[in-house]
């Protein structure tokens, strides 16, 4: 036990150490928060809103919308960042060092997983609390307590899920070079692919059937639910249930159908949690084979 907790400090003090590292993790999130305040934070603004709220209302839902698809973004491009240690040890041999020790190859990918998990959820966090002091100062609303313990618990296992997936992926990674060009790109295409940057009904059909099948899609869902559910729950006394509908579906606010199930959160969750077990799995078995042949 203890050298798994060795090995998962020295993983979290080598990603803090790495400057460029960190930065290039948040870059995605900067470019998406970028792009939503400049250019995008707009279009969330349709005239029936617009007539019927109070602006610091308005911009109240607007920021819950566009942060709901930050804070998912985030999850997946800073477990990817960290998990560059993992190409990083083998590239320049350091994994040498872990190997010629006592300790088992699996509890070194079990301590890759850790750490980067930890850093993660601790930046996801720090990121959550920087948007209720955000939106604060901005809006004088803050969100409910409610919504605040949901989300820091919805935001635990979107990091999990994210986690696994992206240990999966770093298997496959073979350089540095390699990594930085996905790891450049990955978020941006997540964010068109899943309805972050645009809603998915402004996308192709073929784009929102694909979109059903992936996990971040739902996770963006049902964070845009639980930050604007207290705002339309005010609505609905001043608009027409057909038109708050529609002002639903136009966000991406609805849970998605397949076929005709519709995929709760309860559902969704379980489902993508099965999944993460699998990555991990998989990527164990993979990173395994890979240390025991260098």
């Amino acid at each position: 036990m203890m050298d798994i907790l060795y090995l998962t400090k020295r993983n979290i003090n080598v990603f803090l150490r790495d400057k460029t590292a960190v930065f290039f993790s948040m870059l995605s999130v900067i470019i998406l928060l970028g792009l939503y305040l400049v250019f995008l934070k707009n279009q969330y603004k349709v005239d029936i809103l617009v007539d019927i709220m109070e602006a610091k209302d308005l911009d109240f839902l607007v920021y819950g919308l566009i942060m709901s698809g930050v804070l998912v973004i985030n999850t997946v491009t800073l477990s990817l960042g960290n998990l560059g240690n993992i190409i990083n040890d083998i590239e320049y041999k350091r994994i040498y060092a872990l190997i010629i020790s006592p300790i088992k190859p699996l509890r070194i990918v079990i301590a890759y997983f850790i750490s980067s998990f930890i850093i993660t959820l601790s930046f996801t966090y720090m990121m959550w609390l920087l948007t209720i002091l955000f939106v604060f100062a901005a809006t004088s609303i803050v969100f409910s307590f409610n919504t605040i313990i949901t989300t820091i618990g919805l935001l635990s296992i979107y990091t999990l899920i994210s986690t696994a997936m992206m240990i999966l992926l770093v298997t496959f990674i073979k350089s540095t070079s390699a990594f930085g060009a996905i790891s450049g790109v990955l978020g941006t295409f997540i964010g068109f692919l899943c309805g972050v940057y645009l809603p998915l009904n402004l996308l192709p059909n073929i784009i929102q059937k694909i979109a059903r099948f992936i996990p971040f899609t739902h996770m963006t869902i049902f964070l845009k639910d639980v930050f604007t559910k207290d705002a339309f729950l005010a609505l609905e006394t001043k608009i027409p249930k057909e038109a708050l509908d529609s002002i639903k579906t136009g966000f991406s606010i609805d849970q998605l159908q397949l076929g005709n199930t519709t995929l709760s959160m309860s559902l969704v969750l379980s489902i993508s949690c099965l999944i993460a077990i699998v990555c991990l799995y998989l990527a164990s078995k993979r990173l395994i084979k890979k240390i025991s042949t260098h």
